[in-house]
């Protein structure tokens, strides 16, 4: 066996796992793009420390970087991102009561109804957001 680096096509992939399609176009791939390419540069310098070529020292943000891509990897795959995705959804559902409870405290004449109908209003997509959001703060625990 002869070991050598492989690119997306040799490997075994999903295209747009990460994908938040219910998002605009430009913010559809924020996790892929943004989120991921940045953690992963990091882990790939992190890993030319390891391998002991030049040109980086350990850092607090590179030995967080390695611990983060060796715990994500148990994370980034097709069987675990539906379950995070489910998960965030559940998590968003189970926090509406405060805030349904705190808006009706707060809303005023004229305000919107209710507290979705408030957030409707505000911004249609806060609810896919937050998923994303809830999942990368899962990915990128720093506690």
């Amino acid at each position: 066996m002869i070991a050598k680096p492989v690119g997306p096509r040799s490997t075994g992939f999903e295209r747009d796992l990460y994908a938040f399609p219910e998002l605009p176009p430009d913010q559809a791939q924020f996790m892929e793009e943004v989120f991921f390419a940045y953690a992963d540069q990091k882990a790939s310098d992190a890993l030319d420390i390891h391998l002991g070529q030049a040109g980086h020292q350990w850092t607090n943000e590179l030995i967080s970087a390695w611990s983060r891509f060796v715990i994500g990897v148990h994370l980034r795959h097709p069987d675990a991102i539906p379950e995070l995705r489910t998960a965030a959804q559940s998590i968003w559902a189970g926090s509406g009561n405060e805030f349904h409870e705190r808006y009706e405290k707060l809303r005023q004449p004229g305000d919107p109804a209710t507290f979705d109908d408030m957030l409707a209003q505000r911004d249609p997509l806060t609810r896919t957001k937050m998923q994303a959001n809830l999942i990368i703060k899962a990915l990128d625990n720093d506690h």
